[in-house]
């Protein structure tokens, strides 16, 4: 219902308060993390093994509606890879092998010489090159080897992949009231006096799905629509809030998802400039050193949050919103005790009249 300018005013002060504690109480509660090392669980996405039991759709193209996207799209799927053992050494080497020829990433090492003892109880050395069949069997045992390793390496990062999400997706299953896992991009790094920045600026809330029966994790898109950080600008007071406000609008108009192509390229190029004259947009790469100057960089990141976070963008999100908005919802205005005037009241009971008259 409509209020006068002065009710307006009164209201807007109210809510603005409130939302204000409630920023307070939140940050106080739930610090913002601004380094994304400091997120319970992280895994940059460029950093994946290759192997075909991993597979990373990479960017995506952003002219599909979420209406359009079916139950088979997918942003990752992990499946266990097969592991095998090293190939057995001939019976000739086992004497002469050190520790960790088992290991793909090791590598062969021969014990040059041993010590062993005549009929008399002499000792004398013996040594590895002494013998030519053992070289033999070294060099053929070794080609084999090789081999193994070629392929073993990467399935086994694969498992290690495997094993992360596994331990993921079991405190998903106990804590999911606690965190959320999420797909960003944007790397921004940026130093300032009393704080320092390196994490995704554009998010995406995603599922953690997992099929026992292959076994595979799926990483897929949820319902929420990609919300920008803003939570990392507390604080620094150089940055126009009104600048921020505006690049939350431009993401709510167009979606750019955080695996986007170029239109979220673009995205982040205007957003590096609105936080600074000097700030630099890096395309497909992340800073990686501590700058004064904002820089922003490609790669993507999944990592595990605390739900709160989302819960403080929102408040930044409602903040804003208050220096622009005449149209409160009434239930928010009976929160803040602002009646409507007698005027408005009497005005909407002369309309009531007349319609009922008319008809």
């Amino acid at each position: 219902m409509p209020l006068d300018n002065e009710e307006q005013r009164i209201e807007k002060d109210r809510l603005t308060r409130i939302f204000q504690y409630l920023k307070a109480l939140n940050e106080h509660r739930n610090p913002v993390k601004r380094q994304i090392r400091e997120q319970p669980w992280v895994l940059w996405l460029n950093e994946l093994p290759e192997h075909d039991t991993i597979n990373y759709t990479g960017y995506i193209e952003e002219n599909n509606t979420k209406e359009e996207t079916t139950a088979e799209e997918f942003i990752l799927k992990v499946r266990r890879p097969k592991i095998t053992a090293a190939p057995k050494p001939p019976a000739l080497l086992t004497d002469w092998l050190e520790g960790g020829w088992d290991d793909p990433e090791g590598e062969i090492k021969i014990v040059e010489a041993h010590e062993e003892v005549d009929e008399n109880g002499e000792p004398y050395i013996v040594r590895f090159e002494d013998d030519p069949e053992r070289k033999l069997a070294l060099n053929l045992w070794q080609q084999k080897w090789e081999k193994w390793a070629q392929n073993e390496i990467p399935a086994r990062k694969s498992m290690r992949i495997f094993e992360r999400f596994y331990e993921l997706y079991g405190l998903l299953q106990k804590e999911s009231e606690r965190f959320e896992l999420v797909v960003g991009d944007g790397i921004l790094n940026w130093r300032r006096p009393n704080v320092s920045i390196h994490h995704p600026l554009l998010l995406q809330r995603v599922q953690l799905e997992f099929d026992p029966e292959i076994p595979e994790f799926i990483i897929t898109e949820s319902d929420h629509d990609p919300e920008l950080y803003s939570a990392l600008f507390q604080s620094i007071t150089d940055v126009d809030g009104r600048e921020i406000a505006s690049c939350r609008a431009e993401l709510m108009e167009n979606n750019y998802h955080p695996l986007g192509g170029e239109p979220t390229a673009s995205f982040f190029q205007r957003l590096v400039v609105r936080l600074s004259p000097r700030g630099e947009f890096l395309g497909d790469r992340a800073p990686v050193k501590d700058s004064d100057e904002p820089k922003i960089g490609r790669s993507p990141v999944l990592f595990l949050r605390s739900r709160t976070l989302g819960f403080a963008t929102a408040i930044e999100a409602i903040l804003q919103d208050l220096t622009t908005r005449d149209d409160i919802n009434e239930a928010l205005q009976r929160i803040v005790g602002v009646e409507q005037s007698p005027i408005s009241e009497q005005n909407n009971d002369d309309r009531v009249i007349v319609d009922a008259e008319e008809d």
